[in-house]
């Protein structure tokens, strides 16, 4: 039978691959018989990160609210400021049921950082996973009014998307899915009496 080009090429490579696999398996029976052996560090894969899907990480924003006057502050800084801009707080209580987070709904002007209109950029929290200045939600406007579209931050930094319903003018609320059930989030906006009671920036 008359090899081709593509025919003696091929058996050469099986040839060759033959060949190394017979002197590995070689090499790995000597090493057993005289006893050779080798360990592994146990902490030599500690830098790793074989996860496929690591922990979330909170978006930071850029800005730096340290206390509700500061962002109040920036707030009156603003030439033209939408009806649902401010400083809002939700979560909390006595006992605390939920985790507290304070939090300044600001227009973006940086379109290319983050594609939506308004941000909700944490002023305090009481989740240590949040810092000032990291993202709680954000959302564009709808062709209702008082409705929103956009993503929510949870407690671990995981993001879902929601909706953001203004049904009072000191009153939003997401519908969020928690445990088993769907949960409404209520976000209260804090009264200029409250941000005074904090002092000056």
């Amino acid at each position: 039978m008359r090899l081709t080009r593509d025919s003696s090429l091929r058996f050469r490579v099986l040839r060759d691959l033959g060949i190394l696999v017979r002197r590995y398996t070689t090499l790995l029976l000597l090493v057993a018989i005289g006893g050779c052996s080798f360990s592994i560090p146990p902490d030599a894969f500690d830098d790793l990160d074989f996860r496929m899907f690591p922990d979330p990480e909170p978006v930071e924003t850029g800005y730096d609210f340290s206390s509700l006057a500061q962002a109040e502050h920036y707030l009156s800084t603003l030439t033209a400021v939408d009806s649902i801009e401010g400083i809002w707080r939700f979560g909390g209580g006595d006992p605390p049921q939920h985790l507290l987070y304070e939090v300044a709904i600001i227009g973006n002007d940086d379109l290319e950082a983050h594609d939506y209109e308004f941000l909700g950029v944490v002023i305090n929290s009481s989740n240590e996973t949040f810092g000032s200045g990291d993202l709680k939600f954000a959302f564009n406007s709808t062709t209702a009014d008082t409705e929103y579209k956009g993503v929510y931050y949870f407690s671990d930094a995981s993001d879902r998307e929601a909706s953001f319903v203004m049904t009072a003018p000191d009153l939003i609320v997401v519908p969020v899915f928690l445990g088993q059930e769907w949960q409404d989030v209520h976000i209260n906006r804090v009264s200029a009496s409250e941000v005074a009671e904090e002092g000056e920036p």
